[in-house]
């Protein structure tokens, strides 16, 4: 965005342009952490699927959130894993 000095010195957009550029900022922010937060998910339920109980503790320790669900179901619902099972429900996986 472009801001432009007019004769006396203001600025010649006014407060509501900038008020929408930084709402601007805040959704791009918002979909950066969005992103991240889908990609630590998937990460889990990659994990969850392999049975790599290691994989799942480090996805959960980045943040996954322990009822992440894709087109299969829950990773709750996808752990063949007593144990993987166990930590995402001691982790606050519901089905």
């Amino acid at each position: 965005m472009v801001i432009t000095q007019n004769t006396r010195g203001g600025a010649a957009e006014g407060p509501r342009k900038a008020m929408s550029a930084f709402a601007d900022i805040r959704e791009i922010q918002g979909q950066k952490i969005l992103g991240e937060q889908q990609k630590v998910d998937s990460q889990l339920l990659g994990a969850v699927k392999r049975n790599d109980l290691k994989g799942v503790k480090d996805a959960l320790s980045s943040g996954a959130n322990p009822n992440a669900k894709d087109g299969e179901g829950t990773a709750l619902s996808c752990a063949l894993d007593l144990g993987i099972a166990r930590l995402l429900i001691s982790k606050g996986a519901k089905e």
